[in-house]
């Protein structure tokens, strides 16, 4: 049987009694990335100055506003026709190991008012980000499935789910502060999950490489297919785009990326 890549996204939730923290306002000075960040009380990551010339206008192309460029060597992916080559590379983000920017993350604002009555935060995010998952795998020609305790997703090219039961994409769930969404992120009252790094339960993406998939494309692709509330982060060196590493941070919020760059 062959095993194709499994992703593990973990968040948190549960309830929270305090009063909501008010919204975060969007600083025009850093990136739409380092500002959905900031709003999340994720991690600091300092932008990375580029001359205005080498930021073309990838809009077309479905990124986004600073949107895609080939740093350090790496192509741009299928309709981006521009390779531009930037100073971001890994050996310039260097993170300490309790570093929250040092790990993969899913930003997760879960509005209030999209809630069942007794729903929880949590089974409502699993709900959301399953069916996305399902969706995108089957895209793929792949069989997705999911526990019995809602706490992992996976893949697999095999029918016979029973066998792949161990290699999941695990759910874990804490509890979440209740807070005012940045506009970015739907800007309604909402339930934040923690990303605080010294947490068991705190909001990371796990990738194990059982096989070849193109997983850039399966994230952006699983981005695309979720809601503005919640974003991906990628941290470098997480996986390939077109063959190569990536070396850079981004951001992945509906199908769009978002780097952490900003014009001189």
């Amino acid at each position: 049987m062959k095993l194709l890549k499994i992703l593990s996204i973990c968040a948190v939730v549960g309830l929270s009694s305090c009063a909501s923290t008010p919204q975060n306002k969007f600083d025009s000075k850093r990136s739409y990335a380092n500002n959905i960040a900031t709003a999340a009380n994720a991690f600091v990551i300092k932008d990375a100055e580029v001359p205005q010339e080498v930021l073309g206008d990838f809009t077309k192309n479905g990124i986004s506003d600073l949107a895609w460029i080939g740093a350090a060597g790496i192509s741009p992916p299928p309709g981006v026709s521009r390779p531009f080559s930037l100073g971001i590379t890994s050996a310039a983000l260097i993170f300490g190991p309790k570093d929250p920017a040092g790990e993969s993350r899913v930003l997760v604002w879960v509005p209030k008012d999209l809630l069942a009555q007794g729903e929880s935060p949590r089974d409502y995010t699993f709900k959301i980000v399953a069916a996305a998952y399902a969706k995108v795998a089957e895209s793929l020609g792949l069989q997705a499935y999911s526990n019995d305790n809602k706490k992992a997703l996976g893949f697999t090219s095999s029918k016979d789910i029973k066998k792949v039961g161990e290699n999941v994409l695990l759910f874990v769930l804490g509890d979440p502060k209740e807070v005012v969404a940045p506009a970015a992120a739907g800007g309604k009252p909402s339930y934040l999950f923690t990303t605080d790094p010294y947490l068991d339960y705190s909001s990371k993406i796990v990738a194990k490489d059982f096989g070849s998939i193109d997983e850039f494309g399966f994230l952006m692709k699983l981005s695309a297919e979720l809601p503005e509330w919640i974003v991906l982060y990628i941290k470098p060196e997480f996986l390939k785009i077109n063959g190569e590493t990536n070396k850079f941070p981004f951001m992945l919020q509906n199908g769009k990326m978002h780097l952490f760059v900003v014009p001189k």
